[in-house]
């Protein structure tokens, strides 16, 4: 699976959970471990790993509708995945000042089964989470970008950054 990468620790133990998998065993594999670790290191990517295999058997995703004034129904769920043609604009900000330093925009010229792959040398993963920057770093699987916003969610990540030469940073 994608978001499997080296780690120490709790991620270690995750990983050891969500072993490579058969396609027949994938959806289980994916809900044991969504159940063992629903806010683990992985779990977004997990669970956008098992939203997909459930589509390719005919299943639908289940929409929660949100009802006024209820805070917990408030959050919106989503799956980005990009299209050929899309574009970002990025504004890079001094946090201290916050003066723009620089804008840059980036298009969306290919989407695989697991990247987007942008005009530049940005890739991300079909979340928005990087995997590799214009700076030519690599990042492994990541979630900083969460597939559902709710009050009171939380979510963590994990990842190695390795720089041009191959050095883990």
């Amino acid at each position: 699976m994608l978001w499997l990468a080296s780690a120490g620790g709790q991620p270690r133990r995750e990983l050891a959970q969500r072993d490579e998998a058969a396609a027949p065993d994938r959806v289980q594999l994916l809900e044991d471990y969504l159940r063992r670790y629903p806010s683990g290191y992985f779990s977004e990517l997990a669970q956008l790993e098992l939203d997909r295999a459930l589509a390719l058997r005919g299943e639908k995703k289940i929409q929660i509708t949100s009802q006024e004034g209820n805070p917990f129904t408030q959050g919106s769920a989503f799956t980005r995945i990009a299209n050929v043609g899309d574009t970002y604009t990025y504004r890079e900000l001094d946090m201290r000042t916050m003066a723009e330093r620089r804008t840059y925009t980036v298009i969306v010229i290919q989407v695989t089964e697991t990247e987007v792959i942008h005009n530049t040398p940005l890739v991300t993963d079909l979340l928005g989470n990087q995997r590799r920057d214009r700076n030519g770093y690599s990042y492994s699987p990541n979630q900083f970008v969460p597939q559902e916003f709710a009050i009171g969610k939380r979510w963590r990540t994990r990842f190695d950054i390795i720089d041009r030469r191959g050095r883990h940073t």
